[in-house]
């Protein structure tokens, strides 16, 4: 039986005497935040806490020993700060009086996403979950720890970016995992390149499943949004979650493995939707792949792709790069992919040819496809693998905040010893742009300060950073940067007769912030039941962008059949959807994309 003492409470090897740990570095005199469960507490009788993966409003993750099987695992406590707080043994959890409700009925939340995700231990993309129990006041579930690193890790030692012929393999059974754990009502709401785990089996696994309340803004929990990875349902906006909402999330995982950084925050998208994608990229892209990150990063849920069996459909079907194209447009209306120049040419459809000897040409082929598969297991499994993991192959355990940062997905890890990198000119731009060069995003980091309104700068454009461009600094530099707004007034858009959502997505791109928009009913007979009558600050007038403004939605003649639209009923309103599918357009650097309203597309592969 393994000695407790001689292990080290970060990456679970046996480190000796040593007060350091010789394989990852970790100082066995530390312990875990304060409120969190020390580092050897004893749970169950069986399991020894180790140090704190991460964190968020639902709980906490550790890395921990079962000493009844003599091997790591990983705990999940329910633990959400915002109503309840450690007891004096610093192990009970003690919920305030106020919160009694909301406490138990988040923990059974918690526990029957635990025991759902117990009966998917068939799912090979899953951490088992070994054990449920409940003591001191909460719950617990245990999986297997399987030595990994995160996604984000691993394409940070891998230069950054992967093709899509890389990340296919990879990502593939990840769609057809969350197919399943949607089937059995699952909704993740959180996969981002934190949340997958690429083990050194080659096999990539989803972590980070938590209840809905914490991966929804304005909840009664600390809500843990992913930005530029979390759909527009997340942020408060009453359109309903589901599992276009993982779709969502997964496409933006595969745009930032295969262009270097991630999409903007669906918020910023709502007024400015423009992504930029290095024309270089694009170019060496297949068509549909294409084509499947505008139908999946669609900011109105119902322009997305609704399902993850669609999303795989969409992405292997067999289809060219968009070799010799300048220009790839992506229709605003259906959100559809148009290229022009040198490959919008006509499409030839050659006929099969059939003869007797097609059958033979099969065998061959198949032969040939089980010989491929045998050498890249031997290249993975032996050359690839252990240089990517290392000798110690252990897992990135670094504590994460509770709410991710407003900053940029960008290289942190490593910074060569005296190596340098110029500081790009970041004024008038947005971080997306600026981000667009994966030079730029792995040698730099980029540290949002301010967001403020700003007469000179259009709205989510950098108005201000603290080292000047062209400036030489070492590699892992914290540039800092101002964000504006946009104008401090606005003037009011006339919104009469739209559809609720429409209406929104309207003030907000004139400027209103998300959570100044209520939503009243009203009779008015001349205006169709569900659509808006107007708001309460008449049209055309110029008012502070941070005004508080009311929608009327007109409650007269309510239709006769459940299946016509409902009022939406007295609420605040705190997050959109966008009306429009992911626009975009590349020039001989870069491919953007401008939203615009559009009306729901249909979902057909390219």
């Amino acid at each position: 039986m393994q000695d407790i003492n001689k292990l080290c409470m970060n990456c679970m090897t046996d480190k000796g005497d040593e007060t350091v740990c010789p394989i990852c570095s970790f100082d066995g005199s530390s312990d875990n935040p304060s409120g969190y469960l020390a580092i050897k507490t004893e749970l169950d009788g069986r399991y020894i806490i180790g140090s704190l993966i991460e964190n968020n409003g639902e709980g906490a993750t550790y890395i921990a020993w079962d000493k009844s099987n003599d091997t790591s695992v990983r705990i999940r406590e329910y633990y959400p700060d915002k109503l309840a707080s450690r007891d004096e043994d610093g192990v009970t959890v003690k919920v305030s009086t106020d919160s009694d409700p909301l406490y138990g009925t988040y923990l059974d939340e918690f526990l029957d996403l635990a025991r759902k995700l117990a009966d998917c231990k068939e799912l090979t993309n899953l951490l088992p979950v070994t054990d449920i129990f409940e003591a001191n006041g909460t719950a617990y579930y245990v999986t297997e720890n399987i030595k990994s690193i995160t996604l984000r890790e691993f394409l940070l030692r891998n230069g950054g970016i992967l093709t899509w012929d890389q990340f296919k393999p990879l990502i593939t059974p990840v769609i057809s995992t969350m197919s399943a754990l949607h089937a059995k009502g699952i909704i993740h709401r959180g996969i981002s390149p934190e949340t997958l785990l690429v083990g050194r089996d080659g096999v990539v696994r989803i972590v980070g499943f938590c209840i809905e309340s914490a991966r929804m803004e304005h909840s009664d929990l600390n809500a843990q949004i992913y930005p530029g990875y979390a759909a527009i349902e997340q942020y408060g906006f009453e359109g309903k979650q589901g599992t276009w909402t993982d779709v969502y999330s997964l496409t933006a995982t595969i745009f930032r493995v295969l262009v270097g950084n991630p999409p903007p925050e669906a918020t910023e998208r709502v007024s400015n939707d423009r992504m930029i994608i290095p024309a270089k990229i694009v170019q060496s892209m297949p068509k549909n792949v294409i084509n499947s990150m505008a139908r999946g990063l669609a900011i109105l849920a119902d322009d997305r792709t609704k399902n993850m069996d669609k999303l795989k459909s969409n992405l292997i079907v067999v289809s060219g790069a968009p070799t010799g194209t300048t220009t790839v447009a992506i229709g605003a209306a259906s959100g559809k992919p148009i290229a022009q120049g040198a490959a919008a040419g006509a499409v030839r459809n050659e006929a099969k040819k059939k003869d007797g000897s097609g059958k033979y040409v099969a065998i061959g082929l198949v032969a040939a496809i089980i010989i491929f598969l045998i050498i890249l297991f031997i290249i993975w499994f032996f050359i690839i693998s252990p240089a990517l993991f290392g000798k110690d192959n252990t897992s990135s355990l670094a504590p994460s905040s509770s709410k991710p940062a407003v900053t940029s997905e960008v290289s942190s890890a490593q910074p060569v010893p005296g190596a340098t990198t110029i500081v790009p000119d970041c004024m008038g731009k947005q971080l997306s742009e600026v981000l667009s060069d994966v030079n730029t995003a792995l040698t730099l980091q980029f540290t949002v300060v301010e967001k403020n309104y700003n007469n000179e700068y259009a709205r989510n454009q950098i108005f201000y950073q603290s080292i000047e461009a062209g400036t030489s600094v070492p590699e892992g530099t914290t540039v800092e940067i101002k964000i504006s707004l946009g104008p401090s007034m606005i003037v009011v858009p006339n919104v009469k007769t739209m559809s609720l959502e429409e209406a929104k997505l309207t003030l907000i791109g004139a400027g209103f912030q998300i959570e100044n928009i209520k939503v009243m009913q009203k009779e008015e007979p001349t205006v169709e039941y569900g659509k808006v009558v107007g708001t309460d600050i008449e049209s055309g007038k110029k008012v502070s962008a941070d005004s508080s403004i009311i929608i009327y939605q007109s409650n007269s003649n309510p239709p006769a059949s459940s299946q016509q639209p409902t009022p939406t009923p007295n609420t605040s309103t705190s997050s959109t959807s966008s009306t429009s599918s992911t626009s975009s357009t590349s020039s001989t650097s870069s491919t953007s994309s401008t939203s615009s309203t559009s009306s729901t597309s249909t979902e057909t592969a390219e």
